[in-house]
């Protein structure tokens, strides 16, 4: 794969797919290399379709019975987004431009989630507008405001499900617990709107799996009493919590051994629809960040280990084109940390104590601190894997920086598979 001229493209979504059988890193050198001919300094993220098929096959391994419906909020690239629709999935929207995005894609409403127990007036407008039917609930005052302004909505009703020790907790913000959930199942039928199950979210990046369990059973219970009331209560959501990284399969098929094992005991007997709304998942693992490093400065070691004995050792600093104002707010909001690797692997590099800043003028741009990397020099380009969720969606633009362009590849095989979709 000498120029990546040479190669085949298809169309997706009005955007160039690089179609080739070549392997991930020989096409990130291949980019790199255009760019440098062009002089594009700026971000770049390659999406690999292959690795979301792969994604996408190994949940319906393991969660053959649970639909997917694809949170739009942790990575919208309409590519992305066409090949999820290609696939199978539905999807999990927000706002009235996550709807309209969707919608752009031909996608049928009924198979479209409006997952926000707090809406907007104009919000719910536009979803009876659009005939988005499908929305989730966890206040009085909600149910209020649906019945005024959308009251043609098929309802979940949203309890707390929280994992503290998940990546990002949600409990806080959103859901009731069983007396409160109680309530609301009361007020709905008083009121003559329709509930149509249960809806709980564990929090992004789960680490205690038997919070899913724990949601599952309460829902059960809820399930008997909203029958009991005259509720149709055929729907469970899942939510989200799904751990999206390669290194992570192992633990979500425990977790999806957990899922199952709980329905199983819990919902043996229901005519129940299960979903889910998994984002992180499946957008993480197909997305490689590539940042340039645009400058390269010596500095004593000790302005960066803060240790007073190293005032005569050396170390690095280096400037990259993305930072925390761009794909990496995440490293504000997460424990996670990624970490960058060269793009030209140099056996004979030394390694260098070394701190890696964002390209903006403030100081609160710091990417990676007091880390070892190959000594690398400007020009030349880092790696950042797994970097599809939650990134490139709260790029802010701050100093004028630009937000990282994107490039797409899929192989032969898999493009066969889902061609039809887009014919």
């Amino acid at each position: 794969m000498a120029d990546l001229n040479d190669e085949s493209y298809i169309q997706i979504a009005d955007e160039i797919v690089l179609l080739t059988d070549e392997p991930r890193e020989k096409i990130l050198k291949n980019i790199a290399h255009i760019c440098d001919q062009d002089q594009n300094e700026g971000p770049i993220m390659l999406l690999d379709l292959n690795v979301l098929i792969e994604k996408y096959d190994l949940w319906k391994q393991e969660l053959p019975n649970v639909e997917i419906f694809y949170a739009v909020k942790c990575n919208s690239d309409l590519v992305f987004l066409s090949a999820m629709k290609a696939l199978g999935g539905a999807f999990d929207v927000a706002s009235k431009w996550e709807m309209d995005t969707v919608i752009s894609l031909d996608v049928s409403q009924h198979h479209i989630l409006y997952a926000n127990p707090s809406k907007s007036k104009s919000a719910l407008k536009h979803a009876e507008k659009l005939k988005i039917d499908f929305t989730t609930f966890d206040s009085i005052e909600e149910l209020v405001k649906i019945k005024k302004y959308h009251s043609h909505t098929k309802q979940l009703l949203r309890i707390h499900a929280c994992d503290p020790t998940a990546r990002i907790p949600l409990g806080r913000k959103y859901g009731v617990d069983e007396k409160g959930a109680i309530v609301l199942l009361k007020h709905a039928k008083e009121h003559h709107l329709r509930v149509d199950g249960i809806c709980f979210h564990v929090g992004s990046g789960c680490r205690d799996f038997t919070t899913f369990d724990k949601a599952i059973e309460n829902a059960r219970r809820l399930f008997e009493i909203g029958i009991e009331l005259g509720h149709q209560m055929e729907i469970l959501d899942i939510g989200g919590g799904f751990w999206g990284g390669k290194h992570q399969e192992s633990g979500f098929r425990e977790l999806a051994h957990t899922i199952n094992r709980s329905l199983e005991r819990h919902f043996t007997g229901f005519n129940v629809r299960v979903i889910a709304e998994p984002g992180r998942y499946f957008a993480e693992s197909p997305i490689t960040l590539m940042c340039n490093i645009f400058h390269v400065r010596e500095v004593p070691a000790y302005l960066i280990d803060k240790e007073e004995k190293d005032t005569e050792k050396t170390a690095v600093m280096y400037y990259i084109n993305d930072g925390i104002y761009g794909t990496f707010q995440t490293n504000l909001t997460e424990s996670e940390r990624s970490h960058g690797r060269p793009l030209k692997k140099n056996s004979e590099a030394t390694e260098t104590l070394c701190t890696v800043w964002g390209p903006t003028c403030s100081t609160l741009d710091l990417v990676e601190d007091n880390v070892k990397k190959p000594l690398m020099e400007s020009g030349e380009w880092m790696l950042y894997d797994e970097r599809g969720a939650y990134t490139s969606c709260l790029h802010s633009g701050f100093n004028g920086m630009p937000p990282p362009q994107y490039r797409y590849t899929i192989n032969h095989q898999n493009w066969q598979r889902i061609k039809e979709a887009f014919e």
